[in-house]
């Protein structure tokens, strides 16, 4: 498949290759100079996920919807993080995970399992449809089993 010819090259999630602006450490920009548009950032990322993953309308909008939300609260709690003094790396890397999980978690309502797959390897998530598809196959297995039996 075209989509997987660079894998060398992993793309990360694109909520989390926006917050590469997002420094670890407070001291490191002044507010000013850091904040983004979480409405922007989800409006970049919805079109690129629309081409990538070849969208419809619905699908898009449902994307951009979840990114707006999801972008905004992790960008306020990472500024409270910040505020708080909870600047170390764990701690900031801690908050994108949650809010790349709960992305993951409402896309799967809406995307197709190919257009899924495709989103989680693009965003560096390959062993979450690793350990899917091997899950899928462990329980084929034993309900084959189970069938055997009877």
């Amino acid at each position: 498949m075209k989509l997987f010819e660079n894998t060398a090259f992993p793309i990360i999630l694109g909520i989390t290759v926006m917050l590469m602006g997002i420094p670890a450490a407070a001291g490191a920009q002044s507010p000013s100079s850091n904040e983004r548009d979480p409405i922007e950032d989800a409006y970049a990322e919805t079109e690129r996920l629309v081409e990538l993953l070849d969208l419809d309308p619905a699908q898009a909008f449902y994307v951009d919807s979840t990114l707006q939300y999801n972008l905004t609260s992790m960008y306020a709690e990472l500024e409270n993080a910040r505020s708080s003094g909870l600047t170390s790396r764990n701690t900031m890397e801690s908050i994108q995970n949650k809010w790349l999980d709960a992305t993951i978690a409402s896309f799967s309502r809406f995307l197709d399992e190919d257009q899924m797959k495709t989103y989680l390897y693009r965003a560096g998530r390959a062993k979450d449809v690793k350990a899917k598809e091997k899950a899928v196959k462990k329980k084929e297995s034993r309900k084959q089993r189970k069938q055997e039996r009877n």
